[in-house]
């Protein structure tokens, strides 16, 4: 996904809507440092179009970890999905990237 489409993605109705709905499912809690959160992270990045909304792959994160990138580290990512599966019983059998998966 390009930066043209991302900007376009994040201005569209439904995003706000996943986005809020993220953030609720969190209870404004980042998911890496248990600050107070206030944007939601695609935990496989934006590289997967078709996976932009599914709440599977989203957390809701603090701007301090987003604007740093913590959690863009494979460790982070594998920590973040495997944090979403144990909380919300999330299936990722059909996880893209497996090694994002243990």
């Amino acid at each position: 996904m390009t930066p043209q489409q991302a900007r376009h993605l994040v201005r569209e109705a439904k995003w706000q809507v996943v986005r809020l709905e993220i953030l609720e499912r969190d209870d404004w809690t980042c998911q890496v440092c248990d600050r107070a959160a206030e944007c939601v992270h695609h935990i496989l990045g934006r590289k997967y179009p078709s996976l932009f909304l599914d709440e599977r792959y989203l957390a809701a994160i603090c701007w301090e970890c987003n604007q740093s990138d913590v959690a863009d580290t494979v460790t982070a990512r594998q920590e973040l999905l495997e944090k979403l599966a144990n909380l919300r019983g999330y299936d990722y059998s059909d996880c893209p990237d497996h090694q994002y998966i243990s």
